[in-house]
Formats: C-alpha cells, structure tokens, sequence
C-alpha cells in the first residue's frame, strides 16, 4: 500500500512530505538488495577547512524513494550541508535533516526511478579539531539498520561503515635559517724553556816574580801575574731563570826575594853596573900590585 502511495503521489504532483509519509508504511517483500556505503578514507585538509564526503550505492533498478542516517564524532567534523546536485538523486526531492550535532539523516522520493549505482548524495563536513571521525549508520525509529529503500522492498546489504579525517596543522618554514658565525679567541701560552743555570768557575792566577835589581843598598822586587780564567756553564730548561754564580779563584804567585841589603848583588858583567864594578875591579887590583911591587 505505501509502495502503491508513493507512486500514486508521484504522478498526482503530490508534496514531497507525503511522499516520505507514505514511504514507512508497511510494504511487500523484498525483491532485491543493494549496497550502501560511506567513504573509507576520507581526509580534511585541517581545522576550518570543509570537504564533501559521497554516500555511494551499488547497482539498482527502480529505486524511488529511500532514508540514510548515520552518525560521526562531533569533536571532530560537523555537518554543513547536504549536497544532491551531479548526483544520482539530481532528479528527485531531497530532505535533509543535520540540526543534531553529530547526526546525519536524509530522506528522499524520486519522480523518475534510479536504474544504475553510484553517489546517492554529498555531506559536506567541516573539520573542527585533528584526527579521525567514525562514521557509522545508525538506526532511528523511521529508518531500520539506517537504511531504508522502497518501503523495504529494495534490501540495503550490505552497509559499509567509514571515516573521515581531519589533518594536523603542517609547519612551514618562512625563512631560510641564516647562520651567524662568531669567532671566540683562545689563547695558549706555551711558555719557552728558560735555563735555569749554575755557573761554576775556576780561575787559576799563575804568577811569575822577575827581580830587578837597582843600585843602592836596598833591590826592589818587581812582580809581573798571569791570570787565566776556566767557566763552565750548566743549564736546564725551566720557566724562570735562576741563576747562582761560584767561583772558585786560585793563585799561585812565585816571587824571588830581593836579596838583603848586607849581602851585596853582583850585577852582570855585560850590564852597565857590572862593567863599571869590572873596571873597577881592574883598577883596584892594579893598585894591589904596585904596592907589592915597591920595596919597602
């Protein structure tokens, strides 16, 4: 009978509401069964941004009239519109019904009977907050297992559940990272070895003592020194110098006396001294030996 209502509405140019009113009634068994699905991998670009999800059906002959509801994750999408246009239900009236968050509902009544598959109708879902949604048919007083074709006499079998995501935000670099290099000095002082020394030297003084002998009662000894000095120097590497200087001094001086004044110096007879003392010496002796010679 409703079956039977619904087509007797369609060709009276009855409303579309008593198309649907008519369309739970109670009808004959049922002839045929066609697939239902919601997308299983939708996406949303992000929060804000909107995306139309396609409810699809398999093939179908003379489908003209039928109910959808399903349900989704509020948190995450909500519902905006119900899009029919460029779809299989161009051609017929369609009630959508998205006041409750959360739920989707929409009902149809098709002047010209739907013969071939494809997208029943668009939702249009705006993305709230990232991640996933469910979407999931769900079952209403009016519309049994959330589908419902020809008063029933089309089955909806099977009913393939979805999902629909939203993307998190994407980070995007404004500017291309500028390194700054900064130089930081660091000084190493590597001190060079410094020597550290003891000195030791030894000086030997040879002397050697020439007399000169001078006329008078008292010779004077002249003393000419032979001074020779010997270093030797030993270090070792160290950061501060300290240096300790010894030194040893030896000397040896020979030194002939003068002789004592009583004890008189023969000069050499090549001296000036010696020739006078030779001459002299002559002449005394000359002397001598005159008086010898005299008698006496």
């Amino acid at each position: 009978m409703g079956f039977r209502t619904a087509r007797t509405l369609r060709c009276g140019g009855q409303s579309a509401l008593g198309i649907l009113a008519a369309l739970f009634l109670a009808g004959p068994a049922v002839a045929q069964t066609v697939s239902v699905s919601l997308p299983s991998a939708a996406t949303i670009t992000g929060p804000g941004a909107s995306s139309p999800i396609n409810v699809t059906i398999g093939s179908v002959t003379d489908l003209e009239a039928g109910a959808i509801a399903f349900v989704y994750d509020s948190t995450i999408v909500t519902a905006t519109a119900v899009v029919s246009t460029g779809t299989l239900l161009a051609g017929c009236t369609v009630t959508p019904n998205i006041v409750t968050p959360g739920e989707v509902i929409v009902s149809f009544a098709c002047l010209t009977p739907v013969n071939m598959g494809g997208v029943l109708f668009q939702t249009t879902f705006q993305g709230v907050a990232p991640g996933t949604s469910p979407l999931t048919f769900t079952t209403t007083p009016e519309i049994p297992n959330g589908c419902s074709l020809n008063e029933g006499t089309l089955a909806c079998s099977p009913l393939t559940n979805g999902q629909v995501t939203v993307a998190g935000p994407t980070n995007t670099p404004t500017g291309v990272p500028t390194g700054t290099a900064t130089a930081t000095a660091t000084a190493t002082i590597t001190a060079a070895p410094v020597n550290t020394g003891t000195a030791t030297g030894t000086v030997t003084r040879t002397g050697t003592s020439t007399p000169t002998n001078t006329l008078g009662p008292s010779p004077t000894a002249s003393s000419t020194s032979t001074t020779t000095r010997t270093g030797t120097a030993t270090g070792t590497p160290a950061d501060t110098a300290t240096r300790t200087a010894t030194r040893t001094v030896t000397e040896t001086r020979t030194v002939t006396p003068t002789r004592p004044g009583a004890i008189p110096v023969v000069p050499s007879p090549t001296s000036p001294a010696g020739l006078v003392m030779v001459s002299g010496l002559g002449v005394a002796l000359l002397w001598a030996l005159r008086r010898l010679a005299k008698p006496h």
